[in-house]
């Protein structure tokens, strides 16, 4: 019993190599690059496997029968490294903690995404559920008691909260010895560097935006009045006046696919490819804007547009309306509701994408029409309007 206890030990030692090389494997591409990115950031590669471990005897807390945690374990790795592996085909970004609250969007997309996905990488997923039936039943029975349980779940949670938070605790102190660094600004690259397990737990600090030092409520007042006093342009901003007895209609349209193709470098044409666009802006107000994302994240467009708040100040890879706004928060539609108006938004796709639903209500949109709200959503069907 000694000596199966003794392999049983070592082969729960090697089962988190195994994910961690497994998961970079997938990744990368080739196991020369896995190779590579072990010998160059050594320190990153043991910490991921560090936490690999403290997962798996996470799972064992609360489990007995030690195979039902393995292959529990399993389970979970592969589905969190397939999540990581398809978002950077599709969005070219990694998997963020705050990623796992678009389950709903994934759930939905699937059958347009389904093609794309290979089979042999779904195939864990399907065998080990099976695999671990097979062993608890012919294998024997092997459980730790409630004592070692209960040790390994709470060093496992201390030193997973340590490296999630580590701001916060000695675990920054240990980071920086190692040489290693959260490089928010540039998440690609910090996943390459610091490998899957260790960027997605760094990251979990950053879904928290804690307030500035001294930042309050009245500190805010006291600057806002203080611009507005000096500045008669801004103080004037909010003086009603009668000379506009009749309210505009005001229509703002989002195009998240419009571009100027006369930008590209070294490209000339016979005619200009946009020539309506261009005459609306030669006849009336016309400029340029910076878009936060590009080739996906209209959530965050939106964010910007209607709020006036930057990108800048949030977490890289956050999304505003899956994480902050959970309350009433000032937009251009509260802004204009308090002038008279009603704001409708019109979206072409379903309310619970990007959390709309609840975010527009927030916003202080009066009305929210969605895809299921039009009369022939058909994509055979287009007009010069929205129907």
């Amino acid at each position: 019993m000694k000596r199966k206890s003794i392999i049983l030990f070592i082969l729960l030692l090697l089962i988190p190599l195994f994910m961690v090389i497994t998961g970079e494997f997938i990744q990368r591409g080739s196991m020369g690059q896995v190779l590579d990115w072990i010998l160059v950031y050594r320190s990153a590669f043991l910490l991921n496997y560090v936490i690999a471990l403290l997962f798996l005897l996470l799972i064992g807390t609360f489990f007995r029968n030690i195979y039902f945690s393995v292959g529990l374990y399993f389970f979970m790795g592969f589905f969190l490294i397939l999540l990581n592996k398809y978002k950077m085909k599709f969005l070219e970004d990694p998997i963020f903690p705050w990623d796992l609250m678009l389950y709903n969007q994934v759930i939905n997309l699937f059958p347009q995404l389904y093609k794309a996905f290979n089979p042999f990488l779904l195939l864990p997923l399907l065998l080990i559920p099976l695999l671990g039936i097979y062993l608890i039943k012919k294998l024997p029975s092997f459980k730790l008691n409630a004592k070692v349980r209960i040790i390994c779940g709470l060093v496992s949670v201390l030193l997973l909260a340590g490296i999630s938070f580590y701001k916060s605790t000695p675990m920054e102190y240990v980071l920086k010895t190692l040489n290693i660094t959260n490089k928010t600004w540039n998440q690609n690259e910090n996943y390459s560097f610091n490998g899957l397990y260790l960027s997605f737990l760094m990251n979990l600090q950053s879904a928290v935006v804690l307030p500035p030092n001294e930042y309050s409520e009245e500190k805010i007042d006291s600057i806002v009045s203080s611009i507005g006093g000096k500045n008669p342009a801004v103080a004037s901003i909010s003086t009603p006046t009668d000379a506009v007895m009749e309210k505009p209609n005001i229509i703002f349209v989002m195009n998240e696919s419009f571009w100027d193709p006369s930008l590209l470098n070294k490209v000339s044409y016979s005619k200009d490819p946009m020539p309506t666009v261009r005459s609306l802006q030669n006849s009336g107000n016309g400029g340029w804007i910076i878009s936060p994302e590009f080739g996906g994240g209209t959530a965050n467009v939106e964010f910007e547009v209607l709020t006036g708040l930057s990108m800048n100040f949030v977490p890289s890879g956050s999304v505003p309306y899956q994480q902050y706004i959970t309350r009433s928060t000032p937009s251009l539609a509260s802004v204009f509701a308090e002038k008279g108006y009603e704001s409708i938004a019109i979206h072409p796709n379903d309310k619970w994408f990007w959390n709309r639903d609840e975010v527009y209500k927030h916003f202080g949109f009066k009305n929210f029409l969605s895809i299921d709200q039009f009369k022939n959503p058909s994509k055979e069907k287009r007009g010069t309007y929205v129907d």
